[in-house]
């Protein structure tokens, strides 16, 4: 019984020394800094607002920023999660979290091996209200679901858009998905529908340098050309349009 007493008291030791270090010896200015000095690299990096630690290797911050050429694309508000101590004693970083966005959540865990150097990030979007996001701020609206999934430096994005309004053409909903290798994101195929018009996207984009071509095809019932895609027309009722830019401008 005393050799069970004393591992328990060990293993509670191992646990809440690394826990007090954390709350009482990290700075949350450190973990500020540590964000906002471009840890994806590439044009890509985070700023916190308000970032506070926990007892027991929590967290939370007022909002979190994922920018893009300096410019917010992404805004995490109430921010919370939390480090599994358990996780550290098999020499792994497991960190669970949960966030709202424009009207939904985002929640999610991130995984990484201290020796494999394995790292795996999921995050669930559930009822994001697209029309709040800062790339596109009013313009449109719609609700978006989604799964974001990275292993290694290899990603899959799987969305759904429904109660599209300002949509071109009268589009109600599309879906899609999109695989993402390191910088580049190769959208292999994405739809949107509306009673008389179907469209199909592909192509791909480049995060580095915001480069992006990609391939849309058009299909529209009735025999009438369609004035604004006539110079694009293959045969009636189909058009294929090619579409380059920069993302940047976008955001």
């Amino acid at each position: 019984m005393k050799k069970i007493e004393a591992a328990l008291i060990i293993l509670a030791a191992v646990i809440a020394l690394p826990a007090l270090v954390w709350y009482a010896a990290v700075p949350d200015s450190s973990v500020e800094y540590l964000l906002a000095s471009n840890p994806a690299g590439q044009g890509l990096g985070m700023e916190a607002t308000n970032f506070h630690k926990g007892l027991f290797f929590s967290f939370g911050a007022d909002a979190l920023s994922v920018k893009s050429g300096g410019k917010a694309a992404v805004v995490l508000r109430d921010v919370r999660g939390r480090i599994n101590p358990l996780a550290l004693l098999l020499f792994r970083l497991d960190v669970p979290f949960r966030a709202s966005l424009a009207g939904g959540t985002a929640s999610g865990f991130f995984d990484y091996g201290f020796f494999s150097g394995k790292k795996k990030l999921i995050v669930r979007f559930n009822g994001v209200q697209i029309g709040d996001l800062p790339p596109v701020k009013g313009s449109v609206s719609g609700i978006l679901n989604a799964n974001l999934v990275f292993s290694g430096e290899k990603g899959n994005f799987l969305f759904t858009l429904d109660n599209l309004g300002n949509f071109p053409y009268g589009f109600k909903s599309a879906n899609g998905v999109a695989g993402i290798m390191r910088m580049e994101i190769n959208i292999e195929s994405v739809s949107l529908d509306s009673p008389d018009t179907y469209a199909k996207v592909k192509g791909k984009a480049n995060l580095e340098n915001g480069a992006y071509n990609i391939r849309l095809e058009v299909t529209k019932q009735g025999q009438n050309p369609d004035p604004l895609l006539s110079p694009y027309q293959q045969s009636p009722g189909y058009y294929v349009v090619p579409i380059s830019g920069n993302l940047r401008q976008l955001l």
